[in-house]
């Protein structure tokens, strides 16, 4: 889930790799996981986790 806009997309070991491209077309450089259980977050601009 993108921590600036709430937009919930798969993660790249996914198909569609929809993070990816939302963070492409919109710039919102951080995402956190939308699992229950799980706590990280990526930031595509460093390729760290945020």
């Amino acid at each position: 889930m993108c921590t600036e806009c709430g937009y919930v997309g798969c993660c790249d070991s996914s198909a569609g790799q929809h993070a990816t491209k939302h963070f492409r077309a919109t710039g919102h450089p951080v995402m956190r996981s939308f699992e229950a259980g799980e706590e990280w977050r990526w930031c595509f601009v460093d390729n760290l986790p945020g």
